[in-house]
């Protein structure tokens, strides 16, 4: 990798220890023996390593300032990508499409569908419309709001799993959701990664959240203070 700077290299280097560690946890195992919810975490930690920005966690607003502008970077990447023949993003995409629609199409993985006030005539109708967007988005190579629509349902279902609202294991209502999730997450967040690690110029980093000690980014306090 030429000239990555630090917040890069610790980004790709802290994603990349969850991936192998999710990759572990399911080698040698068939789907029924995986702790698919932890796969799933240790996937959208690595995913979290790639973009975040802040300190702390915040509001919802706080959460999609954050992932807007990590797919805006991502995407300014796949356009250097395609410059030089590649499909790291469409490749993903394509790989994972199955599962994808299939998260569009769950109404339990939009918040919408927790607002009373959004329960009206043809509520269901619209997952339905959104799967058929997304698809036509990704024909079309239009991948801002797609990745957008995806990562929607998916934050959702790390909120209901981190902030203690399902079940743990396959007794969960919610584990059909996992395991559509987990191979999306598969596909897509080594995507990114990989096109971090191709294009370290392409984009300006920002500064990590908690760099790591050592690094030119923490902060120097006598000890003592």
């Amino acid at each position: 990798m030429e000239k990555a700077n630090q917040n890069l290299l610790d980004r790709l280097t802290r994603a990349e220890s969850w991936l192998r560690a999710a990759s572990n946890l399911e080698a040698n195992r068939t789907l029924n023996e995986v702790d698919a919810q932890t796969a799933f975490l240790y996937r959208y930690i690595a995913f979290n390593s790639l973009y975040g920005l802040w300190k702390f966690e915040g509001s919802a607003k706080t959460t999609w300032i954050q992932l807007d502008r990590f797919f805006a970077n991502i995407l300014t990447l796949h356009s250097e990508d395609q410059h030089r023949k590649g499909t790291v993003l469409k490749t993903a995409l394509l790989q994972c499409q199955a599962y994808w629609v299939q998260l569009m199409d769950n109404e339990f993985l939009d918040n919408g569908y927790w607002a009373k006030q959004e329960h009206h005539p043809g509520f269901r109708e619209k997952y339905h419309s959104a799967k058929f967007g997304a698809l036509r988005r990704l024909r079309q190579e239009e991948y801002t709001d797609l990745l957008h629509s995806i990562f929607s349902r998916i934050v959702v279902l790390r909120n209901q799993i981190v902030h203690g609202c399902t079940t743990f294991g396959p007794v969960s209502l919610g584990w059909k959701s996992v395991t559509t999730a987990n191979p999306v997450l598969r596909a897509l967040v080594p995507a990114f990664h990989s096109l971090m690690a191709r294009y370290p110029d392409s984009v300006d980093w920002p500064p990590i959240p908690y760099p790591r000690r050592g690094s030119a980014q923490h902060p120097k306090r006598p000890l003592g203070t």
